[in-house]
């Protein structure tokens, strides 16, 4: 008996130990320093979702940002020009209006910070632009604190996207998929089937914007996997490398996928990733099997 009560008290030591490590390693992996410097922090059903804000005295403004997580940075605006874009990798979205001048239909799946919607809709009067956001509360939160504003030429859908695309029977002009987070990535919206239903929504001669969180290296990266995968359904596929000058946490790759061959080559100040070598365990990804967990390389 002796024995086995000094094997439980040694166990329950060890079990102590262990939560006293995860909770250590928990605060190092949010990089909480302080958390009442949130403007909110609370659990959505889905994530958890934090504003925080960030005086910029070099230009003395100031930068809100929308944290997932706790982890830097799901969106970001500027207080005093809500309606400008931020982040390098949400400037590339523009391609869309550059490689199709007269678009003016738009789908966005992952809303956020709404960032590019406010954008689009301040800057060209004739575009009208969907979102597809899956967790209300963040479009709540874009509504109160990065001031999203109701307006006739946007309708958000609060809906997963691989479902909306399922059931879609619009056609736009510019699809932007924006859901990879740092470290989630829906598979479902990665595979060879959601990338039909992607071109099926498109027009002739439309074309789809990814940002992929990933830094385009590596013999298994999702990033190999995902350009194979989109090269399996459409017939030109750019894949570009993000200028994330200063923003050296936000790097990353965007693809940019044409369902007809573009009539306009790339500008000048895009930086065209080498098309990359199919190595032994990349793959075409598909509802079957999109381990895309193992591919996230940072």
């Amino acid at each position: 008996k002796r024995q086995v009560m000094a094997t439980s008290v040694f166990n329950l030591k060890i079990l102590i130990l262990f939560l006293l490590l995860f909770a250590a390693a928990s605060a190092t992996f949010f990089r909480v320093k302080d958390v009442s410097k949130f403007l909110v922090d609370f659990d959505s059903v889905y994530q958890h979702i934090s504003v925080q804000d960030k005086f910029l005295p070099a230009n003395k403004r100031t930068l809100r940002l929308l944290l997932v997580n706790r982890r830097c940075c799901q969106s970001g605006t500027i207080i005093e020009k809500p309606n400008d874009l931020i982040f390098p990798y949400t400037k590339y979205f523009l391609l869309g209006r550059y490689f199709l001048p007269q678009a003016k239909k738009f789908l966005m799946i992952g809303g956020g910070g709404y960032s590019f919607p406010k954008y689009l809709l301040a800057n060209y009067p004739e575009a009208t632009i969907d979102v597809v956001e899956i967790d209300p509360k963040i479009t709540e939160v874009a509504t109160q604190y990065f001031y999203l504003k109701k307006n006739p030429r946007l309708h958000v859908y609060t809906q997963d996207g691989r479902v909306f695309l399922n059931k879609n029977k619009k056609k736009y002009d510019v699809i932007i998929i924006d859901v990879f987070h740092e470290f989630s990535v829906p598979f479902y919206l990665t595979t060879k089937e959601a990338l039909k239903n992607v071109s099926r929504s498109l027009v002739d001669n439309g074309l789809v914007i990814t940002n992929v969180i990933s830094d385009g290296t590596g013999p298994n990266s999702l990033f190999a996997s995902q350009y194979l995968t989109y090269k399996s359904v459409f017939p030109e596929v750019y894949p570009l490398q993000v200028d994330a000058s200063g923003y050296k946490k936000l790097r990353g790759t965007i693809l940019i996928a044409f369902k007809n061959q573009p009539k306009k080559k790339l500008p000048s100040s895009t930086t065209l990733i080498k098309e990359p070598q199919k190595g032994a365990k990349d793959m075409i990804l598909l509802d079957k099997y999109a381990p895309v967990e193992n591919m996230m390389i940072y």
